[in-house]
């Protein structure tokens, strides 16, 4: 554990120190050469830090290491090209592997037949993709806390689940130009990431909800508004009563996401039978795999939404971020009881990152209301880091050991 809160501790420090500096310079890189290379420096930092002690740790940390990841890389050291590699791994226990995976994998054995270089690339995959969506965002996110978050949420699923981690690093850069209004940049993105985790259809359906609502709000709003100013109608009469459009809005996309998540196993399903979805995901969709609610988990899991619905109008897409975050809820209290759906949740968990990197902070603290936000937000975060990760040791890597112990 140790390990982890020197590192964390270093990147947060770091990451004070780097948007103090582009706070200083309006937002942008400083033009002086000796403050443009500390800039860059303070980006190694942050990237490497994290990527270092992925790469160096013991190959049984995280679940999933040793059953495809350590496979995987011992293929890629046989195989002579990718093409070759793919087939070997088609006619393994792995099936069909994705190929942004595959091609890391291969690239790396090139040079070395170490896996540990391979961990590191991993690692340095996902942060350099979730250090870049927060900079480019950075008028309106927060570095400090984006990176806070992703560490206390996203960083110990990387140890873990490292396909569909390089997919949601890769679905947040997407989702930044989504909510910009980039539709082809986010949607072309998003296709990269279906490469690394199939389950970026899932994300990409997201983003398509997304698009729908953005685009459909201002003619709902309207709607709306003509319809509260009747005096007829059984719907005129409720809608007069709700303080703003938004609310009804709101209310009806929740009542969409509670049937999507009636519709999940019957599409999966028709996906897994169109051969959509790799041969794996039939043993879950057809078995009984029931969980058990814990709820002080679930409480845990669902805390530091709060701070999100109480931040108010300042949040950029404030209607958009409510419904994932209640869309998370509804999914991770599904995952309780089916426990294969803790894949589609974490489309859901990831956007944590953008969403609460809108509250910033400042060191020394200012107690003032719009930090304070902030505050609770990484607090809720380090919390659900302790529970989940350190007391019932998600993913499996509390106690971190290094390489070759």
């Amino acid at each position: 554990m140790i390990p982890y809160i020197l590192c964390f501790a270093m990147v947060i420090g770091i990451a004070w120190l780097q948007e103090r500096m582009l706070k200083e310079n309006g937002g942008q890189i400083p033009s002086e050469t000796e403050q443009k290379s500390l800039f860059w420096g303070y980006t190694a930092a942050i990237i490497l830090l994290p990527a270092f002690l992925a790469g160096v740790r013991d190959v049984h940390i995280g679940t999933d290491v040793i059953p495809y990841i350590t496979p995987t890389f011992e293929y890629a050291i046989g195989s002579r090209t990718l093409e070759q590699l793919q087939q070997i791994c088609t006619e393994s226990f792995l099936g069909n592997t994705e190929e942004g995976f595959l091609l890391i994998a291969f690239l790396i054995t090139r040079f070395t037949d170490n896996i540990h270089w391979f961990l590191f690339a991993i690692s340095l995959f996902i942060g350099s993709v979730t250090w870049f969506t927060l900079y480019r965002m950075r008028n309106r996110c927060s570095l400090l806390v984006g990176e806070t978050i992703y560490l206390f949420v996203c960083y110990n699923e990387g140890l873990n689940i490292a396909r569909q981690c390089m997919a949601l690093a890769v679905y947040l850069l997407a989702m930044s130009f989504v909510l910009e209004r980039s539709y082809i940049k986010g949607f072309l993105i998003c296709l990269i990431g279906y490469f690394f985790h199939r389950s970026m259809l899932f994300g990409g359906a997201v983003l398509v909800a997304i698009v729908l609502f953005q685009e459909l709000s201002p003619v709902w709003d309207r709607k709306y508004m003509a319809l509260a100013g009747q005096k007829k109608g059984a719907f005129s009469a409720v809608a007069a009563r709700v303080p703003y459009p938004g609310a009804m809005r709101m209310g009806m996309a929740a009542a969409l996401i509670v049937l999507a998540v009636v519709l999940l196993l019957p599409v999966a399903g028709v996906m897994y039978q169109a051969g959509m979805l790799p041969e794996k995901y039939g043993f879950f969709l057809t078995e009984n795999n029931k969980g058990t609610f814990i709820w002080k988990a679930y409480l845990l899991y669902i805390a530091s939404y709060a701070v999100l619905f109480l931040y108010g109008k300042k949040l950029w897409h404030r209607d958009e971020f409510r419904l994932l975050a209640f869309a998370d809820c509804a999914f991770y209290l599904l995952y309780m009881w089916m426990p294969f759906l803790y894949r589609v949740s974490l489309y859901f968990l990831y956007t944590r990152v953008l969403a609460f990197s809108q509250m910033r902070v400042e060191f020394p603290p200012k107690w003032e209301r719009d930090h304070l936000y902030g505050y609770a937000a990484i607090v809720l975060s380090l919390l659900f880091w302790l529970g989940f990760t350190v007391f019932w040791n998600n993913n499996e890597t509390i106690p971190y050991q290094f390489m070759g112990k």
